[in-house]
């Protein structure tokens, strides 16, 4: 290459290549992100598990208890809109440490409310509570996606939602026990400080990042290319929309269903509270290994849309044999759990595939705002629906929100024929579906300017000098012959 084609940047050295983070520093920060939420998870269950003594305790009825998870849903609808873009804005470590702290802020007072059994204080509580639990679920999906999409995307969602809903199963395993040993105060002051165990894993997760993005393995969002806007909503596609509506609907009825799950059971199938806590958990116990299983089989064989059609269409009869049969409950939770981890698997990483990397917890927010839209009112509605006819009634209720789901998940099958983003994604084929910006043609490198001895590739060192044919006249007329075209030396002068 001349001089000259150097000072006009033609043929600019090759960039540095980017430092890359070792499997064993992904999964101890995959580990930190599944306990962001560990403690949170046991809170949000916990007001189930004790839903019969805080009636009695406090003294309030079903539609008060129903509050409880209302004002937590309401308030994320919300607070996520502002959690998503701060996320891109700043770092997913800033996001951590801000919404733990509020979710350790918040179950305090909540703890101090039911020690002096003042309800509202309570609810101030789970207010603040839920600002911090609904975003730290947005800073998860980030965490799992900047670190692990196109390598093991589904299994970390997966391993994410195991591991923070074995707070939930921990919770149910022994919240009622401990009630009636202890008593709902010490259960309460209990989630406290699992909270703050949550807030430890914040803090050493701050520090590991900090690390990851010094050494260049990662870049935080205040230093991407520019802040995430309004006009960046025109981007995301058709079926991102449609996903998040299943998703409210989706949740909504596992959601809805265990807040009041535990005196349901013993309503409608005559169990004690503590067996019946027991019993709870096993949508959750389940999930623990089915979510590993599931998302081994997504990042296999992709199929988003057509795995999340099954799940969300099996639910149909689960809700009507666990509502209108008594056949032992635990069989119907066991496939309620299955399709859990089937739906947790496929919605959350097809959001991650549909919008562009920069707006992921963006998009995450958005959509975690649409679901506790669906959750926050579908708990007032069953809390009015319990008081006006029975928890039979309310499992009706559920079976029609899961054939709504179920006609949704169809559409998204039928738009992303012409996309394949949810469906043709198969790991080891490709590295990710194409995003927005990806499907942008790349210009063509300039040359103009360039001599053939700057395009063509250089030849190896231990290559033999090229043949080149001369032609002499002989007996028979022309004959060809080769010879080696080597550098002779130079004729001596003397």
């Amino acid at each position: 290459m001349s001089k000259h084609d150097e000072e006009q940047g033609l043929l600019a050295p090759p960039e540095a290549p980017k430092p890359t983070l070792c499997k064993g520093f992904r999964f101890l920060i995959l580990t930190l992100s599944c306990l962001l939420a560990f403690g949170g998870y046991f809170v949000y269950d916990l007001c189930s598990c004790l839903e019969k003594t805080l009636k009695e305790e406090i003294g309030i009825d079903d539609v008060s208890y129903s509050l409880l998870y209302v004002v937590y849903s309401w308030t994320n609808c919300v607070a996520v809109l502002f959690g998503g873009p701060l996320i891109d804005k700043t770092s997913n470590r800033f996001a951590a440490l801000i919404f733990s702290s509020a979710c350790l802020i918040g179950q305090v007072i909540l703890a101090t409310g039911a020690q002096f059994k003042v309800f509202p204080v309570m609810l101030a509580g789970r207010i603040l509570f839920g600002i911090g639990l609904g975003n730290l679920t947005v800073v998860q999906n980030t965490i799992t996606t900047v670190f692990f999409k196109g390598r093991e995307l589904a299994v970390a969602f997966g391993i994410t939602l195991t591991m923070s809903r074995a707070g939930s199963v921990l919770n149910f395993f022994i919240s009622p026990w401990l009630n009636r040993m202890m008593g709902y105060r010490f259960v309460f002051w209990l989630g406290t400080g699992l909270c703050g165990l949550s807030w430890l894993a914040a803090a050493v997760y701050y520090r590991l990042e900090t690390q990851a993005e010094a050494a260049g393995a990662m870049t935080s969002g205040k230093r991407r290319s520019r802040s995430v806007k309004c006009s960046d909503l025109k981007t995301f596609p058709v079926n991102y929309w449609l996903l998040s509506v299943v998703c409210a609907l989706f949740y909504s009825n596992i959601f809805c269903i265990h807040a009041v799950i535990v005196e349901m059971l013993e309503s409608l199938f005559g169990m004690d509270e503590t067996l019946a806590g027991i019993v709870a958990s096993t949508v959750y116990f389940v999930s623990i290994p089915a979510n590993l299983a599931t998302g081994c089989v997504v990042d296999k064989i992709g199929h988003r849309a057509h795995i999340l059609l099954g799940a969300v269409v099996l639910m149909i009869p689960i809700d009507l044999v666990l509502g209108l049969t008594r056949l032992t409950p635990v069989v119907t939770l066991i496939f309620m759990g299955v399709c859990y981890s089937l739906v947790a698997s496929t919605l959350w990483t097809g959001i991650s595939l549909l919008v562009e990397e920069r707006t992921v917890g963006t998009a995450m927010s958005i959509s975690t705002s649409i679901q506790m839209v669906g959750v926050g009112s579908c708990n007032l509605l069953v809390g009015v629906i319990v008081k006006a006819t029975s928890y039979t009634g309310v499992m009706y209720f559920f079976t029609g929100i899961a054939g709504a789901a179920a006609l949704l998940v169809v559409v998204i099958n039928f738009f992303d024929r012409s996309t394949g983003r949810l469906n043709k994604y198969i790991a080891g084929k490709k590295t990710d579906a194409p995003s927005p910006a990806a499907e942008t043609p790349v210009p063509p490198p300039a040359t103009q300017g360039l001599g053939a001895e700057d395009l063509l590739p250089p030849l190896p060192a231990n290559m033999p000098p090229p043949l080149t044919t001369s032609y002499e006249v002989g007996a028979g007329g022309y004959q060809a012959t080769d010879s080696i075209n080597a550098e002779q030396p130079p004729k001596s002068a003397l």
